[in-house]
This record gives structure tokens, C-alpha cells and sequence, in this order.
């Protein structure tokens, strides 16, 4: 009978041990999934710095870059009524090259709305949407040797 107890104490053991261990996982795969929900959520009153490419009519926005090496996912930019009081047009008075009042790049930093993800803009090829609120600064960048008219 003695020899019966010992068998069975290190098989309760055993299992009080795996269910010690499955507790701390179920934590972090919960803390994970909560950070993923946060991350794929829209958040308001957004201040994010980046650069605007213009292919008039539309309007992309590639957070953290500085300059005309576009790089990364874009987000749809959406502009409010007074965008362009602070982010000029582009002109030109070169009827050969009117494209380039219709293409122009910009470093800015705006605030706005970020939607959640999902799919927007012309023919639904962005993930996220930026909002415009207002601009709080914007510098026209000189991009004629890179490739931005390209679309994602």
C-alpha cells in the first residue's frame, strides 16, 4: 500500500506543477492579445510627424520619415478645409512640366485621427486612415529625383 501512495504523490505533484505553469502563460498570452488590440484600434488626438506625397487628387502619409526616400506602410491621409493654408500647392509656370503642380512631397507634423485598421482610400489599399485636425508644421520637400508617384 506504501508502495502505491509513492506512485501516486509524484503524479498529483506533476500535475500541480503543469497547472502552476499554464496560469503564467495564460497571463502573457492575454497581456499580448491586449497590447494587439490596442495597437489595431483608431485613436484620436494623434500628433504624428512624417511626409505627405500629393498625387492630386489623393494624398498619402508615411509616419516617422523625414525626407523623399519613401519607405514603409502609408496611411490614407484624409485633409481638413484648412490644409493648405499651411501646406502651399505646389505651381508652376512651365506648361511642359504641369505635372508638377500635380505631384509634391512634404515633411509635416499634424494632428488628427487615426482609424482603426481596416481598408481605405482609393480602391481600399491602405490599412489606417489618418484624419487631419490641423497642421502644425509643414516644409515642402524638392523629391524630382526620387520615384514618389508611385502608388503603394
Amino acid at each position: 500500500m506504501a508502495e502505491n501512495d509513492q506512485l501516486t504523490t509524484p503524479d498529483a505533484a506533476h500535475s500541480g506543477n503543469r497547472a502552476s505553469r499554464i496560469v503564467p502563460i495564460g497571463f502573457l498570452c492575454a497581456l499580448a492579445l491586449a497590447l494587439v488590440i490596442n495597437n489595431v484600434r483608431g485613436k484620436s488626438d494623434q500628433t504624428l510627424a512624417g511626409v505627405v506625397v500629393m498625387d492630386y487628387p489623393s494624398y498619402r502619409f508615411y509616419p516617422d520619415l523625414k525626407d523623399c526616400h519613401i519607405k514603409g506602410t502609408p496611411y490614407w491621409l484624409m485633409p481638413n478645409h484648412r490644409f493648405h493654408d499651411v501646406v502651399p500647392m505646389p505651381s508652376t509656370s512651365d506648361i511642359d512640366h504641369l505635372d508638377l503642380a500635380l505631384h509634391a512631397a512634404w515633411r509635416v507634423k499634424l494632428h488628427g485621427n487615426l482609424s482603426p485598421i481596416g481598408r481605405y482610400g482609393f480602391q481600399a489599399k491602405y490599412w489606417r486612415e489618418f484624419d487631419v485636425l490641423y497642421v502644425i508644421d509643414a516644409m515642402q520637400l524638392d523629391c524630382k529625383d526620387e520615384d514618389i508617384k508611385t502608388t503603394p
